[in-house]
């Protein structure tokens, strides 16, 4: 097996490894020919799921990939370690080797920066991983997503963090509600309080923002009454750390709600002159567990 690379835009995977390890949680790497993809995993009855996917060309100016096995070389890692590595990295030159020490399996970064004196100053971080074989991470595919019975945009998303911090303070769950004429709002229950949050007319679907498979035609879609809401309850906590995350944006994200089953949000990564750089989805499981709604 080998493995290593120059990275162009250590900023991009920064956004999303930051954004995995605002769970704080171990989260699956995998290099694969044409994409590189960050994935937390979960049961949905446990957790949530965060998948994202990268292409390559987006992110390595060279890149040598020989797995021992299949078509990729997959290694799980703690969120936190590789955010830390990548901080200090989007102006410098970042290489990175998968390398053994001691028989112990780590990803080796060296971050070449420019003194004031323009002399080369090299860092190094070695990142202790566990190298996965196919058997042991399963069938881990791209999120085949349930049919939302609504599908909705997000309203200004300052306005909406400011709002989610506000109410984080009530409740442990928050009940997310939206219909297809713009009505999106936020309820935060418990037994002190009953907060609810409206948003009115929230951006409306534009299918020429994003790509198309962002978006439903279902008949179940089509054939939905506009004024009625769909609701989901999820954990407050998970929420917020997702709108906290910088690649969730008021125009290049969607929400979708399978109700009493799970709440989306799927985001597209875009450089700032608006090219395609990847994608991240996250899924938040149903979280009913009394009477509260």
């Amino acid at each position: 097996m080998r493995l290593r690379g120059s990275i162009s835009n250590a900023a991009l995977i920064y956004n999303v490894s930051s954004t995995l390890d605002k769970f704080g949680r171990n989260i699956l790497v995998k290099f694969l020919p044409e994409s590189l993809q960050l994935i937390l995993q979960s049961s949905l009855d446990a957790g949530m799921q965060v998948y994202s996917s990268i292409p390559v060309k987006k992110i390595f100016s060279e890149y040598l990939l020989e797995p021992s096995e299949g078509d990729g070389i997959y290694i799980e890692l703690e969120a936190e370690l590789l955010t830390r590595s990548l901080k200090s990295s989007s102006d410098s030159i970042t290489k990175f080797r998968a390398t053994r020490k001691d028989d112990v399996a780590y990803l080796k970064f060296s971050t070449t920066h420019r003194s004031r004196n323009k002399a080369e100053v090299t860092l190094s971080q070695d990142i202790p991983i566990r190298i996965l074989t196919l058997d042991q991470i399963g069938v881990v595919n791209d999120f085949e997503l349930p049919t939302p019975d609504i599908q909705f945009r997000l309203p200004a998303i300052e306005q909406l963090r400011s709002e989610m911090a506000r109410i984080a303070k009530f409740s442990t769950k928050v009940l997310v509600a939206a219909n297809l004429k713009g009505l999106f709002y936020l309820q935060a229950i418990s037994l002190e309080a009953n907060i609810k949050v409206t948003f009115d007319h929230t951006t409306e679907l534009n299918f020429n923002v994003l790509p198309e498979e962002f978006y439903t035609n279902s008949i179940k879609y089509q054939n939905r009454d506009r004024s009625l809401p769909a609701k989901i309850r999820v954990l407050m906590k998970d929420l917020k750390n997702c709108f906290s995350s910088p690649v969730v944006t008021q125009r290049t994200t969607v929400c979708g709600i399978i109700e009493n089953h799970m709440l989306t949000i799927c985001c597209l990564l875009v450089s700032p002159l608006g090219d395609s750089m990847g994608r991240v989805t996250f899924c938040f499981p149903c979280n009913y567990d009394d009477d509260q709604v």
